[in-house]
Parts: structure tokens; sequence; C-alpha cells
């Protein structure tokens, strides 16, 4: 199944290539942590329903936006919603949990450690198709081969965050020149 329509409603794409990799995957509830991939999306939640029923449904989340003055007039509401065949249900001793269905991961919002130069690459490539996902231009085979470059370096390759960030800043980079 090809996923065309993934727009992220509650998604703020910063306009510095060096802060996406931060905010819009690795600080993204949304997204697996161990692979990279998207989990979830928000869309808009009608606005009078997200008063009357936000505090009830467990699914709805309100924004404040930037500047705003009154804390219940101004939010705005999503919905989360689950991206078919991403996140599967399990069930262990201490109840029910998910999984991210991409890497097997049980908890997909922790960050795994350090990965190893092959491991980088493969997650490189998820990274890539969830850029794509979110409409971020960027150049795929460079993020890439970056990546492993990176992790091929003594001074970075310990650290995934930094090979992650600096190469997906770079290949923003490239294409915005």
């Amino acid at each position: 199944m090809l996923y065309r329509d993934l727009k992220d409603d509650a998604l703020e794409i910063p306009d510095d290539p060096a802060m996406v990799f931060g905010e819009v995957v690795e600080r993204n509830d949304r997204v697996c942590r161990n692979c990279y991939r998207r989990l979830r999306r928000k869309v808009s939640f009608p606005r009078n329903a997200g008063l009357d029923y936000g505090d009830v449904l467990s699914y709805v989340d309100w924004v404040s936006p930037t500047g705003s003055e009154w804390d219940l007039l101004d939010r705005e509401y999503y919905e989360r919603l689950q991206l078919p065949q991403r996140l599967g249900r399990a069930y262990s001793d201490y109840g029910k949990t998910s999984y991210c269905r991409n890497c097997g991961t049980m908890d997909p919002h922790r960050t795994p450690t350090t990965r190893s130069k092959q491991n980088a690459r493969d997650v490189a490539i998820n990274l890539t198709t969830t850029l794509h996902e979110l409409g971020i231009d960027h150049d795929w085979v460079y993020l890439v081969e970056h990546v492993q470059e990176l992790k091929s370096q003594p001074d970075t390759a310990g650290d995934d965050f930094t090979c992650f960030r600096r190469a997906t800043a770079e290949a923003i980079g490239t294409v915005k020149k």
C-alpha cells in the first residue's frame, strides 16, 4: 500500500535545516526512535468538538498557537491517528503495549544504544523515507552516504544524534542551494 496522504497537521518544519532532525524526527512522539519510521500522524479535530469533548477523549491533543493570550479559546485540537501497518499491539506481563512493525522494538519512544555503521545506514534509509513523507526536500543519497561517513570517523562514530543531525541538515542544505 502506498502512503500518499500522510500530512501531519500539527507538525511545524523549522526553517533552519540544522534543527529539522531534532524537532521533526528525534523529539517527535509520532516517529519510532529506534528506526525513524513514522508510526502516527495528527489531523485537525473540529474546534467545537475539541472544546466539548477534549477532556474526555484521550486521543485529542490541543496546542495553543504562539502568541495566544487565552488558553481555552485559542486552542487548536488534533486527533492522533496510527498509520496502518506501522504500529502493532502486543501483550506483556505488564499489560498492553505497542511495537513498531518496521523494526520490532517494543518501546518506540526510547532512544536505542549506539548503532553500528551498518545499522545506521539502514536507519538512514528509513529516515529519508520519513522526511519524504513529511514533504521535506532533501538529497536522500547524500544523507545515507554522509551518515556512513560520519559513523566511520572516530570523533562522531559514537554519537548517533550528531551523525543523523548533521547528515540531515546537509542533505536538506544541498537541495536548497
